[in-house]
């Protein structure tokens, strides 16, 4: 997750879709979920979520998400900068993890 100075420097982000649709908020169609579930598979991973800096608050909040949750994979909705998860130490280090 690469840092571009952006979230610091309080440059509006775009608004954020519900997780698990396009960015128009219409749900994915079945061919674009099996897309993204074959890059995932190909990345290693069944998970991946995307955080933002909250300009007001010192959290991250969830932009979007790829994968299937599941009770034991359930994104949360915001991320504190200062905790422990791996989104807030890129956030911290400006270094994707």
């Amino acid at each position: 997750m690469p840092h571009d100075g952006r979230a610091r420097a309080g440059v509006p982000e775009p608004d954020a879709p519900e997780a698990g649709t396009t960015g128009t908020g219409a749900a994915l169609t079945a061919e674009q979920a099996a897309s993204g579930e074959r890059a995932l598979a190909f990345a290693g991973t069944a998970l991946a979520a995307v955080y933002v800096a909250d300009p007001d608050e010192p959290e991250l909040r969830l932009l979007d998400s790829a994968g299937l949750e599941s009770p034991e994979r359930r994104l949360p909705p915001t991320l504190s900068t200062t905790g422990g998860s791996a989104a807030a130490h890129a956030f911290r280090t400006g270094r994707p993890l």
